[in-house]
């Protein structure tokens, strides 16, 4: 009985080359799409990330100065359209902690650097028969508060 189905297993068909390649192929396909999921969601990740560490580099800046001048805003601003964030706005509130202390301040009070855009992101989306790609808003914030040492 056991030497029955011993020699049943074994007669298992070897696949055909083109099994063999469609496989091959299908797999290939499934890993390069994975791999453009993962790497598209990285750098996001990344751009976000930079976005943060040149608003807190501003407000070392700020600290150091006692308020952020009109040539470190120009730089900031550049440098976070460098990273695709659109509609960049140091000043979006009123005053207070709503606006990016702009004027010098004396030394022990409070600096405020309030920074808002929209960061654009390209979208890759699956149909029944074909790929489409578009684009996405997604807003940026970014508040800190410190005090002058100047």
């Amino acid at each position: 009985m056991k030497a029955k189905i011993k020699d049943m297993v074994s007669r298992k068909k070897e696949g055909t080359v083109v099994e063999n390649l469609m496989t091959f192929c299908v797999g290939l396909i499934m890993i390069a799409a994975f791999l453009i999921v993962v790497l598209g969601g990285f750098k996001m990740v990344n751009d976000r990330w930079q976005m943060r560490q040149d608003c807190r580099a501003a407000m070392l800046l700020m600290e150091t100065e006692g308020y952020l001048k009109e040539a470190d805003q120009d730089s900031l601003v550049a440098e976070l359209t460098a990273l695709g964030l659109d509609d960049v706005d140091l000043h979006p509130g009123t005053g207070g902690a709503d606006y990016t202390t702009d004027r010098r301040v004396h030394y022990g009070d409070p600096i405020y650097l309030h920074v808002t855009g929209t960061y654009s992101k390209k979208t890759l989306n699956w149909t029944a028969t074909n790929p489409t790609t578009g684009e996405s808003g997604e807003t940026f914030e970014f508040r800190l508060q410190s005090t002058a040492k100047q």
